[in-house]
C-alpha cells in the first residue's frame, strides 16, 4: 500500500454515533486537527458527508482529496483540493 499499513477507524465515518447526534463527527474533527510529527503525513480515506460536516461546503467529489493543515485550538484549514482528474497529472511528475 502507498501509505503503509491501514487502520480502520469509525472516526472517519461518524460511527458508532447516531446519525442525528450533534457530535457525530467530533472524532474526525480531532483527527484532522491533530498535528503530524516528524517528516510524516496522515492519509484518510472516507466519504464526502463526514468531510462536509466538519469542513463545510462544497462537498468533496468522488475521487477528490483535500489537503488540510492542523491549526491551534483543535481546528484545521484546507490548503488545497485535488480533483479526480488531476491525479493522473500528479502521477506523471
Amino acid at each position: 500500500m502507498a501509505f503503509g499499513e491501514p487502520q480502520v477507524s469509525h472516526a472517519v465515518r461518524g460511527g458508532p454515533a447516531r446519525p442525528d447526534a450533534a457530535d457525530r463527527y467530533a472524532d474526525l474533527r480531532t483527527l484532522l486537527a491533530t498535528r503530524v510529527t516528524g517528516n510524516t503525513n496522515t492519509a484518510i480515506s472516507s466519504h464526502g458527508n463526514p468531510f462536509f460536516a466538519v469542513a463545510g461546503p462544497p462537498y468533496l467529489a468522488e475521487g477528490e482529496a483535500a489537503i488540510v493543515e492542523a491549526q491551534d485550538g483543535a481546528r484545521f484549514r484546507i490548503i488545497a483540493r485535488v480533483k479526480k482528474d488531476a491525479w493522473l497529472e500528479l502521477a506523471r511528475r
